[in-house]
């Protein structure tokens, strides 16, 4: 059986005040040639410790309430979308007094009509749409940020050749979470040598991860590692991550050195071949 379905939005994050109902609506669109059966449902989930993806929870009552406004769609109940059709589905979401930070999935559950389980439909495919829902009294929130781990390898290295690979790993030390809108600044001998963005990563509440940058090289931007590469002058490099204005993370900086290790090398070997043209010269007279 096809299954051929969108779902917009693809995530959303919602920060509100206590005791909210709101409203959300979701586009799903049918791309195959034939009908599908579905059945939408709401898990909650936990961020991975080491690369914050999702490990769901057991399906338990949630401080969360979520409902389908739609009048002949409820939540866990069958529909279908026609060939080539959309359907909007009205997300209801009554938030409590007090929420941390938390993170659910609006899951779309491909049902299969014909199966004979006793269960009359079984789940064949699934797609979602992650929320990332917290409450405040206030919009103008504030994070706190400490990078723990920043390194450059090599520590020394040749003016030409490899690349300098940036390890950074930030860590968000606030409630809420923020988008890494920055740039990694490198100086040489205290004077600007280059600027690099950085990719806009998630960071959850009190989650880490490493920084990344852009794939210049392709049209649609990925993350990546972050490098510096050749040529380069000899001295002194320091880096810096700067972060935008509403994230407050402590000066912290990774230096490496850059030598003339191959001109150097290159003098020594033309000098050393020079000495013994010499040396055969004068032992032949």
């Amino acid at each position: 059986m096809p299954f051929n379905l969108s779902i917009t939005p693809a995530q959303l994050e919602i920060l509100a005040k206590p005791n909210q109902h709101l409203t959300q609506t979701y586009q799903l669109q049918n791309n195959s040639s034939s009908p599908i059966f579905l059945s939408a449902s709401i898990q909650q989930w936990q961020p991975n410790s080491t690369n914050q993806s999702p490990q769901y929870l057991p399906q338990t009552n949630t401080p969360v309430h979520f409902s389908l406004l739609n009048s002949n769609i409820k939540l866990n109940q069958p529909f279908s979308i026609p060939p080539r059709q959309a359907q909007q589905l009205i997300l209801k979401i009554q938030l409590p007094n007090r929420l941390p930070e938390s993170y659910f999935t609006l899951f779309l559950n491909q049902q299969n009509p014909y199966s004979t389980s006793t269960n009359s439909t079984q789940t064949t495919a699934k797609i979602g749409s992650h929320l990332f829902i917290s409450t405040s009294n206030t919009d103008q929130i504030k994070h706190q940020a400490k990078i723990i781990s920043f390194s450059t390898t090599p520590k020394i290295k040749d003016i030409l050749f490899s690349k300098i690979n940036l390890n950074l790993d930030l860590q968000n030390q606030s409630n809420y979470l923020f988008h890494s809108n920055g740039q990694l600044v490198i100086t040489k001998n205290n004077h600007l040598f280059q600027q690099i963005p950085i990719f806009p990563h998630r960071y959850l509440a009190h989650r880490s991860r490493p920084i990344q940058c852009f794939n210049q090289q392709d049209t649609h931007p990925i993350p990546i590692q972050c490098t510096i590469s050749p040529p380069f002058w000899p001295g002194l490099y320091t880096v810096n991550l700067e972060l935008n204005s509403n994230v407050k993370i402590s000066p912290t900086t990774a230096s490496f050195f850059v030598l003339p290790i191959s001109p150097l090398m290159f003098i020594f070997l033309i000098s050393f071949l020079i000495y013994l043209l010499l040396k055969k010269t004068k032992t032949k007279t």
